[in-house]
């Protein structure tokens, strides 16, 4: 990126002519328009580039530390105040690496911008500008700022035409903006923000585009902001959220396109149940329950009719399979392993169709696999290893179904 310095700026004034029916009419306002790509490294820069009057820039704003990958003391940006002129940049405004720099005030009146990251701001507590943004057209990150403790802006957003990320913000308490964003066009990732008890922003968005992920929140006890959330087009992946309890917040959720992921590399260890899927109807990708501790049953599942790939493993208070009683087809292979207190099947009693192969291997303590007679005897391929009881083809027909 070429830096423009203030002294040689080439600033254009743009005047824009009245039309034909109202051409007596002197044009009283006019936007001062800036051209290039500009890079500001220190206070002063901040302050000469708000005297200029530039409204708007045809180009990208970086606002950063002397030194991006080794930062210094020498930075002394703390204060945004002077670009509050500033209503539209064309391509993206970065703010990073400003270890003084405490608040973002200064850029309440941007409407439009391109993209948005701001990253590595040591000591920025709060994100409470942007009061008038409305549009990012392409993606919006907010990462890694170790002192941030709350995002309670953003509230006239409408519109991200790509990806939201808010990651690995360790002191972040909660998310409370967003409440005027409505669609997303691409993914939505929140994750590793180690403080994180709550997410109540985000109360208007209906359609994600691409997947939502949050994983990594230690802390987080709470997905409320989400009751809106109808339609996720990619995956939906909720994992290593040790606090979480339950997935309420996500009742109006009636679809995903991609995969369900509940838990998978270290599990939700205190999930106790999933019945804020209840209103779940269709999963066009594969579904993985895996590592949750605490889980019961699969109760919130229940309008669940058909899957692909559907694995169930690790779940060690897992004791039924209720939630499943709708699930007709799965097309692919239905694993269920490793649940230690798993001792009731009757979940899967309206199950006709597994295109491969319904495996139950290292459930300890199952010992009946009577629900799965008829499904059994229509020829569908079955296997048991490592249970409580593993009965083979033979022994369900002969009627020794359990012990």
């Amino acid at each position: 990126m070429k830096k423009i310095y203030l002294p040689i700026l080439t600033i254009l004034f743009v005047f824009t002519a009245c039309n034909d029916s109202a051409n007596q009419e002197e044009l009283d306002n006019s936007s001062t328009e800036c051209v290039g790509d500009i890079i500001l490294t220190s206070q002063n820069e901040i302050n000469e580039f708000g005297n200029s009057g530039c409204t708007k820039i045809n180009g990208s704003l970086l606002i950063k530390d002397n030194d991006e990958f080794e930062p210094t003391d020498l930075t002394d940006i703390v204060d945004l105040t002077p670009l509050n002129n500033l209503s539209e940049i064309t391509e993206g405004l970065s703010i990073v690496f400003n270890d003084k720099l405490i608040s973002l005030n200064g850029l309440n009146n941007l409407i439009k911008v391109g993209a948005l990251n701001i990253f590595s701001n040591n000591n920025l507590v709060h994100i409470d500008g942007f009061d008038s943004l409305i549009s990012v057209n392409n993606g919006m990150s907010i990462d890694s700022n170790i002192a941030l403790e709350d995002i309670n802006s953003f509230n006239n957003l409408n519109t991200i035409n790509s990806y939201l990320h808010i990651d690995f913000n360790h002191n972040l308490d909660k998310i409370s903006g967003f409440n005027n964003l409505q669609e997303l066009n691409g993914f939505l990732s929140l994750r590793s923000n180690l403080e994180l008890t709550e997410i109540d922003g985000f109360s208007e968005l209906q359609v994600i585009k691409g997947y939502l992920y949050i994983g990594g929140n230690t802390l987080l006890n709470n997905i409320n902001g989400f009751s809106n959330l109808n339609d996720i087009q990619g995956h939906l992946n909720i994992d290593t959220n040790n606090s979480l309890t339950n997935l309420d917040g996500l009742e109006n959720l009636t679809s995903i396109s991609g995969d369900l992921t509940i838990g998978k590399f270290s599990g939700n260890d205190l999930l106790i149940n999933i019945t804020g899927l209840g209103n779940l109807s269709n999963v066009g990708g594969n579904i993985y329950i895996g590592q949750n501790d605490s889980l019961l049953s699969l109760n919130g599942l229940n309008n669940l009719t058909s899957t692909n790939e559907f694995e169930i493993q690790y779940n060690d208070s897992l004791i039924s399979l209720d939630g499943l009683n709708n699930l007709i087809s799965v097309n692919g292979n239905l694993n269920i392993g490793s649940n230690n207190n798993l001792t009731d099947i009757n979940g899967l009693s309206s199950l006709e169709v597994v295109s491969e192969n319904l495996g139950f291997h290292w459930n300890l303590s199952l010992k009946n696999f009577c629900p799965l007679t008829g499904f059994i005897l229509n020829g569908n391929i079955f296997g048991t290893h490592g249970n409580g009881y593993n009965p083979s083809f033979n022994d369900i027909v002969n009627g020794n179904c359990s012990i």
